[in-house]
């Protein structure tokens, strides 16, 4: 349980280092770390970082991060708005996430 606590503090002074104080801000971190990227798997590892504050250090994760159905579908969405302007030809598998 202290673990858990550490890490939740952990986190929100790695957030408040990167200028991100709710949720308004964090998407907004999100959509910039899609024009920053070229492929996807850049763009996934840039939100793990974005998370996880001791990214660099870590070797392994148990389990996944969890994120509220909100920020879920922003991400699909951005990723798919990636896959449309990088990969045209290629086969949006976020949408099968949001269900359209």
């Amino acid at each position: 349980m202290e673990q858990k606590i550490r890490l939740k503090q952990k986190c929100k002074q790695h957030l408040r280092r990167l200028g991100i104080k709710d949720a308004p801000s964090f998407k907004e971190q999100i959509k910039k770390i899609f024009k920053e990227q070229d492929n996807q798997s850049d763009a996934v590892v840039e939100i793990y970082k974005l998370a996880l504050p001791d990214w660099d250090d870590i070797k392994f994760i148990e389990g996944y991060p969890q994120a509220g159905e909100d920020l879920c579908r922003m991400i699909c969405r951005e990723f798919i708005e990636f896959d449309s302007k990088n990969h045209p030809g290629c086969f949006a598998a976020a949408i099968l996430i949001l269900g359209k």
